[in-house]
């Protein structure tokens, strides 16, 4: 469903997924230059990931139908870390509500 490119070659890639190539992932995966999985990414994400935007050179956000991440509550809209962790400073609120 999305596709990102990162500097030096690599790719995130969101859709609904459970592995790739061999390598369990969960709907989001870092794909290095030769298309292989990236094995040391592995956030988990528990529903689809649908668009991805860089934000920052090391920061993407992660947009689709999900309720968690990594086993932490976070609704359709989380920011990630190149190295697969959350960055939990980033709290969305819709319509005053905190999605978290």
């Amino acid at each position: 469903n999305a596709l990102v490119p990162l500097n030096g070659g690599d790719t995130l890639v969101g859709g609904v997924f459970s592995s790739i190539d061999g390598v369990a992932v969960a709907n989001l995966a870092r794909l290095t230059a030769d298309g292989s999985a990236a094995e040391a990414f592995s956030p988990r994400f528990d529903g689809m990931v649908s668009c991805l935007a860089m934000q920052t050179e090391e920061l993407v956000l992660v947009g689709g139908n999900f309720l968690g991440v990594n086993g932490i509550p976070q609704r359709d809209l989380a920011r990630m870390r190149l190295d697969g962790s959350l960055d939990l400073s980033f709290s969305p609120s819709f319509n005053g509500a905190v999605v978290r």
